[in-house]
């Protein structure tokens, strides 16, 4: 964990902005919406490691001008990958319990952990990138773990607690509607999708933010434009993600059985959103929010392993998760090959994932 470089994002985004988001509550005052963005809530959670670095017997310059492998930098960094090390474990935990709740297996419910433990892909996106994406993703698998144990009340909290932190369970949250198959049921998620609702407004609040911090935060982050995808033949106000998300939707509803598991539904509804976010589906990072649910996916399925693997591959080599992308000056042909084999093979597993769910088999 300490001798693996990390990315530009882990080290000049996260760690600044939480130290900031250290300072400001040691003042007594709230972290604002208007400064932080999307990311407040993670920078939150990440508070109490920055703070716990402050309080070492050493030295601790301005984060920007850390000098590398010197004791504050080697410490900073490993202070700030315990939590990712954390949420990994526990994503590990609940992807196991998952698995073993939905096939009453203990064997599936192994091999589950390891293809999320041991596969390389997730190991880079955690240790070497330093992915935060893996807090909110813990919580959106606790919210599946809810939901496998009719634990409507808080399905419907972490579900939308994980949307608030990262955004991307706002798109499997219809999916899991018609989930709620009785009154109490769907009384039960509605209140617990409120609460964090009315918590972050009151934070709003607090902070003396408006809802005019909000709905201009698309104009401060580029990639939640961006995420909306590439436009369709040239109209400007076409954009795929919400196109596919809303025909998957339609697909689920019209053409899938009623005793499909919620492990199948957030795999497809984040898979329909990825294939549609810009070129090539978006960072390959972003991938990073399946990665636990195709892990789950495979044990309950391990005739169509190859799959998995080959979608694993293809994401290792493309080209904006290739560690040696960057040591060319032009991006070469097979760049674009691979980042279009990368894109195929999720198409294809989203297809495999209907297939295995329609009525028909």
């Amino acid at each position: 964990m300490i001798g693996l470089p990390t990315s530009a994002d882990f080290l000049f985004g996260w760690i600044p902005q939480t130290g900031s988001v250290v300072r400001t509550l040691l003042a007594g005052g709230l972290p604002s919406l208007s400064i932080y963005g999307v990311y407040i809530g993670i920078e939150i959670i990440l508070a109490p490691f920055y703070w716990l670095w402050t309080t070492l017997p050493i030295e601790h310059p301005d984060v920007t001008n850390l000098v590398p492998y010197t004791v504050p930098w080697f410490s900073l960094e490993f202070i700030m990958k315990i939590p990712i090390f954390l949420f990994d474990v526990a994503t590990l935990i609940l992807i196991m319990r998952i698995v073993r709740r939905i096939t009453n297996s203990e064997p599936r419910s192994i091999m589950a952990g390891l293809a999320w433990f041991a596969n390389p892909y997730d190991f880079y996106m955690l240790y070497w990138w330093g992915a935060m994406d893996i807090i909110p993703i813990a919580v959106f698998l606790l919210a599946v773990y809810f939901e496998v144990e009719a634990r409507w009340l808080q399905f419907g909290f972490a579900t939308m607690l994980s949307a608030l932190l990262r955004l991307f369970a706002f798109a499997a949250y219809p999916f899991f509607i018609p989930l709620a198959k009785t009154r109490s049921s769907v009384r039960n998620l509605i209140l617990g999708s409120a609460v964090p609702v009315f918590l972050a407004i009151g934070l709003l609040y607090l902070s003396h933010d408006t809802l005019a911090t909000v709905f201009n935060i698309p104009a401060k982050e580029f990639w939640l434009l961006e995420f909306l995808g590439f436009n369709l033949w040239g109209m400007q106000f076409i954009r795929l993600s919400p196109v596919l998300v809303l025909f998957q939707l339609y697909v689920v509803l019209r053409f899938w059985r009623s005793d499909t598991n919620v492990v199948y539904l957030a795999s497809v509804s984040l898979l329909a959103l990825l294939l549609g976010a810009t070129l090539y589906g978006g960072e390959a990072g972003h991938f990073l929010w399946v990665c636990p649910l195709l892990s789950a996916c495979v044990a309950m399925r391990l005739e169509d392993a190859w799959i998995y693997c080959l979608t694993f591959v293809t994401a290792i080599l493309s080209p904006t998760v290739n560690p040696f992308y960057n040591w060319t000056p032009e991006p070469l042909i097979v760049d674009t090959f691979l980042a279009g084999a990368f894109y195929a093979m999720k198409a294809i597993y989203l297809l495999k994932l209907n297939l295995w769910n329609a009525r028909i088999t």
